[in-house]
C-alpha cells in the first residue's frame, strides 16, 4: 500500500458496482482514497449531490480509509488546496482510455504534481455505465 490519499472523482449519478469494484481496489492500493462528487449545476441529474454522497457513504462504509466530499470547480483545484497528487480513473475500454487519457494530459497541464492512474474494469462491470443506469431508473 502506497503511503498516499488520492481523489476518485466523478458524477456517480448513480454509484454503480463499477464505481465500488474501483474504490474498494483504490482502498487495498493507497493509504486513503476520497471519492470526490462532481457539481455541475449544468448537467441534468437523476439524484441530487446530497443524494449521491449518501448513496455512496452507505457503499463504501466497510472500508475505513474511504471518504466522501463534494466539489463545484476543477479537479485539480480540489487537489491543490488537499495537497493530493493522484487521481483513479477507472476504464471500461478503448474509448473511456482515450476520453479520461485526454482530462489526464489537461489536468497535468494545469498541475504538474498531478498524476492519473487508470484501473481496468473488471471483466464483469464492463457493460453497465451510469448513463445505462441512470436511463434504466427513468423507465
Amino acid at each position: 500500500m502506497r503511503n498516499e490519499t488520492v481523489i476518485f472523482p466523478g458524477s456517480f449519478d448513480p454509484i454503480t458496482n463499477g464505481h465500488l469494484d474501483i474504490i474498494k481496489r483504490a482502498a487495498a492500493l493507497f493509504e486513503s482514497v476520497v471519492v470526490l462528487v462532481a457539481q455541475n449545476n449544468e448537467k441534468k441529474s437523476l439524484y441530487s449531490v446530497d443524494q449521491r454522497i449518501q448513496f455512496i457513504i452507505k457503499s463504501v462504509d466497510a472500508y475505513s480509509n474511504v471518504s466522501v466530499t463534494s466539489w463545484s470547480g476543477l479537479t485539480v483545484e480540489f487537489m491543490k488546496q488537499k495537497n493530493i497528487r493522484t487521481i483513479v480513473r477507472g476504464v471500461r475500454n478503448t474509448i473511456d482510455f482515450e476520453v479520461e487519457n485526454q482530462l489526464a494530459l489537461m489536468n497535468k497541464k494545469l498541475y504538474i504534481e498531478c498524476e492519473t492512474v487508470f484501473l481496468p474494469a473488471a471483466p464483469e462491470l464492463v457493460a453497465l455505465s451510469s448513463t445505462v443506469l441512470r436511463d434504466l431508473l427513468k423507465h
